[in-house]
């Protein structure tokens, strides 16, 4: 049932309701322009410092230097498999768990967004600080065809759902996600606080970047959007067999514009040797562009099987942009329908068909 809606648009001060103090400490492992959680971080950091409070972020990896809070980077390996064992076993590396609980004790609030810190919340919780767990949810196992991968899903979800029980207070992205936690031997959440469209959306020009031309897609051509991590969780695949049966009402094949990196290299190689002449791969792009891209795109469509509270969709949504979704995660909750629609999971025809509803609605 939708529940999520636009006057909801800075849910993240929301966080303010459960912070004690002025010292406050953010942790998750990635803190990048490209991950949603760290968007939301971001957002919780801002409102935090607006607030008068001193915002720290603790992270395994960042690429952002903001001017209002500081962020951290811990050690992690760079190797991608390594650096998964590392997540997974490094709480029971006595020294970084105990260093960084000890740090921590110097914080009013510590909110993880993300285990394995969640250990480290603990331990520094019983040396005074309030320890708060925001759960984003584990993309499960059977999305995963990469026997490493599935066996970390599962240690993930589990680890992160029972290490958040000592937590004061426990945060959901979504009632989907606040029930997987509970699926995994977790806490009742405290409450739900859906995400909010990234405050970019209002700062920069529509009209920043012609994606059309930016594109060569020519300039009566109808826009599929998706903007996302290239990964196969994300379906991809099933956007392309969408964008290839849709067509508007002169009969025009539309374009497909993908905006997001690609995480998963042997996957990305099979999307493009699969995609048609009418795919555009935009790959990461800056924030001061991606408003020129909802803009000027004519429905936005995700064939993503799993979903916690989706960001993009949010973001679509907020300009006025009709969006087409697996009846998945959290869509139900979030998808606006009608304007957007929602359809059967895992059926790729019907959300072609539905594309062409969107484009011949007009």
């Amino acid at each position: 049932m939708y529940v999520w809606a636009k006057r909801n648009m800075m849910a993240e001060s929301e966080i303010l309701e459960y912070v004690e103090g002025d010292h406050i400490a953010l942790l998750s492992i990635t803190f990048s322009g490209h991950n949603g959680v760290a968007k939301v971080m971001r957002r919780q950091a801002e409102v935090l410092s607006e607030n008068g409070s001193e915002v720290t972020v603790y992270s395994f990896e960042s690429d952002l230097a903001p001017e209002t809070y500081d962020v951290i980077e811990l050690y992690a390996p760079e190797n991608d498999h390594l650096n998964r064992l590392y997540r997974v076993l490094w709480p029971l590396l006595v020294l970084p768990v105990l260093t960084l609980a000890v740090r921590l004790r110097n914080y009013d609030t510590i909110i993880s967004h993300k285990y394995p810190f969640n250990v480290a919340c603990t331990l520094g919780a019983w040396l005074g600080p309030t320890y708060v767990y925001y759960d984003h949810g584990v993309a499960p196992p059977e999305l995963y065809d990469n026997l490493v991968a599935k066996v970390y899903s599962k240690l993930m979800r589990r680890l992160q759902a029972v290490t958040a029980r000592p937590a004061s207070a426990v945060i959901a992205i979504s009632e989907f996600v606040a029930d997987e936690l509970r699926e995994e031997w977790g806490p009742r959440p405290t409450a739900i606080i859906y995400n909010s469209p990234s405050s970019f959306i209002h700062e920069y020009e529509l009209d920043l970047r012609d994606i059309r031309s930016y594109h060569n897609i020519p300039a009566t051509a109808p826009v599929i959007l998706f903007v996302g991590r290239i990964t196969k969780h994300k379906n991809v695949s099933c956007l392309l067999e969408a964008q290839k049966s849709a067509i508007d009402t002169e009969g025009t094949k539309p374009y497909l514009v993908l905006v997001g990196k690609p995480t998963q290299n042997r996957y990305y190689e099979q999307i493009k040797a699969q995609a048609g002449e009418n795919v555009r791969f935009a790959g990461y792009v800056e924030e001061k562009y991606l408003t020129s891209y909802y803009a000027q795109a004519d429905v936005y469509v995700t064939a993503s099987l799993w979903e916690g509270c989706n960001l993009t969709v949010l973001e679509a949504q907020q300009m006025e942009l009709p969006v087409v979704a697996f009846d998945a995660g959290a869509h139900p909750e979030t998808v606006e329908v009608p304007p957007g629609r929602l359809v059967p999971e895992g059926d790729c025809e019907l959300l072609g068909e539905q594309v062409t509803a969107v484009l011949q609605s007009d």
